[in-house]
């Protein structure tokens, strides 16, 4: 398995490409994940299909997959 397995997008670039399974996918070559304009991440949790951050404007923002579907499991306030 690839360091950045992303068969259900969790790592939040856009598509489902695993990464580092070839060269210059890692470190330096990683894109960051864009979360919001001038918001950044205040805790990240990451599951086996999914990955979610803390906003630095309360929110939380959540990509990638998951059983139940990822919509069922966050609470909105």
């Amino acid at each position: 398995m690839p360091a950045g397995s992303n068969g259900y997008g969790e790592l939040g670039l856009g598509d489902t490409d695993d990464r580092g399974d070839n060269d210059n996918e890692m470190g330096d070559f990683l894109p960051a994940v864009s979360l919001g304009t001038n918001l950044t991440a205040t805790a990240i949790a990451c599951g086996t299909e999914h990955t979610c951050a803390l906003l630095s404007n309360s929110q939380l923002k959540c990509w990638g997959g998951s059983r139940p579907p990822l919509s069922a499991l966050l609470v909105h306030g």
